[in-house]
């Protein structure tokens, strides 16, 4: 590891949707000189990961230099196939250095898009449907914010209004909030649809089934478009955030009443 400071303490580059992971392994954070450091006394190889340049969040990385990548277990394989390589010491799927980052772009955290800022609270929104292959009630989630902040067209950035904003058509999303919307929908990951001639993340059925946005989020009586008191007061939302924002790329979606916001049950 080479970013040593003149008195000898190792600095970080820890991207913001890691520091969570870099936390757990023991890094702190300096508030004065606003960055990652491996304490005195503990093991620097365990960071070695952070001890070059990634690339910024909401940029393209540069193929000449180790980019992480985002791998759902199940599509390691198909990852491994377009040049994929996995550091059993960070546990962790990279793209190497001088290779061609296109056919892994799905996997690529946050690369090309203009990423939505949440603004706590966060809630994952636990609802449910009906599924269309096996006709078994299904429980499905999705994540939602009281404000967000998201680029202009002329690149300015400024808060929502505070609203509840239910987000759908999710293309990035951070390992901690994948984690949590899974605790509702085991079978939510990564996946293409044909109805939006693209990848995002999407329930599924104990089944196999698909279970797609479209129909849940913009058909009046879907799991997260309730029309009813008593459609709303089903669903619940659980806060997994109410004080660190949360980066994602997706759609935000408001209804008006806003049944969710009013009658939801709210849990922690």
């Amino acid at each position: 590891m080479n970013d040593q400071t003149s008195n000898g303490r190792v600095d970080l580059r820890v991207p913001f949707p890691e520091k969570d992971e870099a936390k757990a392994l023991g890094a702190r954070w300096d508030p004065d000189r606003r960055t990652w450091f491996v304490p005195p006394g503990a093991d620097p190889n365990r960071f070695k990961r952070w001890s070059s340049d990634p690339a910024p969040l909401d940029s393209e990385p540069s193929a000449g230099t180790r980019v992480n990548l985002d791998v759902p277990f199940d599509e390691k394989d198909e990852a491994k196939s377009k040049g994929a390589r996995w550091d059993p010491a960070a546990k962790r799927w990279f793209a190497p250095p001088g290779i061609d980052l296109k056919p892994l772009q799905a996997w690529i955290p946050g690369t090309g898009e203009n990423l939505t800022e949440l603004i706590p609270p966060i809630f994952v929104v636990e609802s449910a449907t009906l599924c269309w292959k096996c006709n078994q009630v299904t429980p499905v989630g999705t994540i939602a914010s009281e404000s967000f902040i998201e680029p202009d067209d002329d690149g300015a950035r400024h808060p929502a209004d505070s609203y509840l904003y239910v987000f759908s058509g999710i293309t990035y999303l951070p390992q901690e909030a994948q984690n949590e919307i899974r605790k509702v929908n085991p079978g939510y990951r990564h996946r293409y649809s044909k109805t939006a001639g693209g990848k995002y993340f999407m329930n599924h059925c104990p089944c196999g089934a698909q279970l797609g946005d479209f129909y849940m989020h913009s058909e009046p009586g879907g799991a997260f478009f309730p029309m009813t008191k008593e459609a709303a007061a089903s669903i619940s939302l659980r806060c997994i955030s109410e004080a660190r924002r949360l980066k994602i790329a997706g759609s935000a979606g408001q209804m008006v009443p806003n049944l969710i916001e009013i009658y939801a049950r709210r849990e922690r």
